[in-house]
């Protein structure tokens, strides 16, 4: 892996951990689908506590996975990947990247002739 690949997936790591929690898959793939929700919403879609939801949500900001916006008295939260999408998007870019070179690379030595894979050239 590339020096350039690798400091692009530690940045990941966080968005990693932070959605390998069924909960907040759950609660991001709510907020993808139905827009946005105050903590209630989201509770009544959930078997989780309200307390519970709170703590989620407030990782999921944390991380930059979702928004939230004062309305009144209400707090309203909406899915916000844009950030973390793209920075996934530049790690698989990355990898394929590399993916590519390797193959290609792995080509050239099966179509390369026994002598030269041995490193001899071709006498005259």
């Amino acid at each position: 892996m590339s020096k350039q690949a690798f400091q692009v997936f530690q940045q990941c790591i966080p968005v990693f951990e932070t959605l390998r929690d069924p909960h907040r898959q759950r609660i991001i793939l709510t907020l993808c689908e139905q827009g946005e929700l105050t903590v209630n919403e989201i509770a009544e879609q959930s078997l989780l506590s309200r307390p519970a939801i709170s703590h989620h949500l407030k990782l999921l900001r944390e991380h930059g996975l979702i928004a939230v916006k004062q309305q009144g008295t209400q707090r309203i939260y909406s899915a916000s990947l844009t950030s973390s999408i793209g920075l996934l998007k530049e790690l698989t870019g990355l990898l394929e990247q590399e993916e590519s070179r390797r193959m290609a690379g792995d080509q050239a030595v099966n179509t390369a002739t026994p002598m030269q894979r041995e490193g001899g050239g071709t006498h005259e």
